[in-house]
């Protein structure tokens, strides 16, 4: 019998949320992921990490961001405006602040669920297990090559959850 987590710690990343949209083709309600979740347990703490790049972006996003806040998501990123004068990566400029995150927070025995798919996120995945954190993938497999997760980062997780199989669980009406 498998013993149950100390923590199980929610990490988005909010540029591989705003992808996954595309592949499934829905939104994903976030009650209804976590809920999905949190059916092998309790969820600890869930973390948005945003990627807004400008003014368009950040607007597009306000309404989902504050949504997001008020029911319980900590959300993390640089402010657009913050940084308005440094040269903008495309993506993944929210995934140093994911790792720093996952690294300070999960304890061994802890689980990190990563709603993630950059393989620049192999190295974060091989230290957490090798610190005893478990890291189970949210994702899919059902997806062109630049929205799916690596294999590589597929094979260094404990386990995936296709969000492909749950569409209908986690759509937004």
């Amino acid at each position: 019998m498998m013993s149950m987590p100390l923590k199980r710690i929610l990490l988005i990343d909010g540029a591989h949320c705003d992808r996954l949209r595309k592949v499934l083709g829905t939104s994903i309600d976030f009650t209804a992921l976590v809920s999905m979740l949190a059916q092998e347990g309790p969820i600890t703490l869930a973390h948005y990490h945003r990627d807004l790049r400008d003014a368009e972006e950040a607007d597009r996003q306000q309404r989902l961001l504050d949504w997001l806040s008020h029911h319980g998501f900590d959300i993390f990123g640089d402010d657009y405006s913050e940084t308005e004068d440094l040269p903008k990566e495309r993506y993944g400029t929210n995934l140093v602040g994911l790792a720093i995150d996952a690294l300070d927070m999960a304890a061994p025995g802890d689980e990190v669920l990563l709603v993630a798919g950059d393989v620049k996120l192999v190295p974060l995945v091989e230290q957490l297990i090798e610190r005893g954190v478990a890291v189970t993938l949210v994702s899919t497999l059902h997806g062109p090559t630049s929205i799916s997760p690596h294999d590589l980062l597929v094979s260094e997780c404990s386990r995936l959850i296709d969000l492909h199989d749950h569409r209908d669980a986690i759509a937004r009406a």
